[in-house]
């Protein structure tokens, strides 16, 4: 059980099982019901409940390493204009301590560590990748600031559909990050202010300003 390679098989077995014993509990509160009528003493099946209680770690770590994988998987070779950049960070962040306290929690257990510690070290090699994602989704790039990219890095760097982390992390781009930051944090002030003025504009849009003659004197007011 400590390969995470098969992390979604081990996942589809313990649902299973929690499925079957789940099921199993159910038909035991039945059969209770029917053994109350004739006055008989409840079955009981103890081992139902210990089991359910000893699966749902193992349940938790699967699926969490399992989640880990998938994600990953989508964040460097899906397509980058589908990345959200905050909930990118987030989800790092809490794999990344949910893989510490896996560590902890299965510490002296040899296949429990092994899933936990390949979740780490998944995550671990991806976290670098974070300010990169942050730059280069930011919701308000235009192309004037894809044009800076360019200029920056000598190449054009405008991702289509198809483009991928993956594909941007090939490009080598580690040594421009700063400046490229410089250039998306702008694009983040500038996208600001023009949500603030849709706003402002969308407000205004009802409003009505009436002008009356002031006196005789042919202005209006």
């Amino acid at each position: 059980l400590g390969d995470p390679r098969l992390v979604g098989t081990y996942l589809q077995s313990a649902v299973k099982l929690k499925q079957d014993l789940e099921a199993l509990g159910e038909e035991l509160e039945a059969i209770n019901s029917q053994e109350e009528i004739f006055g008989w003493n409840a079955t009981v099946n103890p081992q139902v409940e210990q089991n359910l209680t000893t699966l749902e770690p193992y349940e938790g770590l699967f699926r969490a390493v399992h989640e880990s994988q998938q994600n990953v998987d989508k964040w460097l070779n899906g397509s980058i204009l589908d990345l959200n950049p905050e909930k990118v960070e987030e989800d790092v962040d809490a794999a990344w301590r949910t893989a510490y306290k896996f560590q902890k929690t299965w510490g002296e257990k040899q296949n429990g560590l092994a899933l936990s510690t390949s979740m780490k070290d998944l995550i671990g090699k991806f976290k670098p990748q974070v300010p990169l994602v942050t730059i280069l989704c930011n919701g308000g790039l235009r192309d004037r600031h894809w044009d800076s990219f360019s200029d920056i890095v000598g190449f054009s760097i405008k991702p289509h559909e198809r483009t991928s982390l993956q594909d941007m992390v090939e490009k080598n781009l580690g040594g421009y990050l700063q400046k490229m930051e410089e250039v998306s944090e702008g694009a983040s002030k500038e996208y600001s202010l023009e949500k603030n003025l849709d706003k402002q504009l969308s407000e205004w849009t009802e409003m009505v300003f009436e002008m009356s003659s002031w006196r005789d004197t042919g202005t209006s007011i």
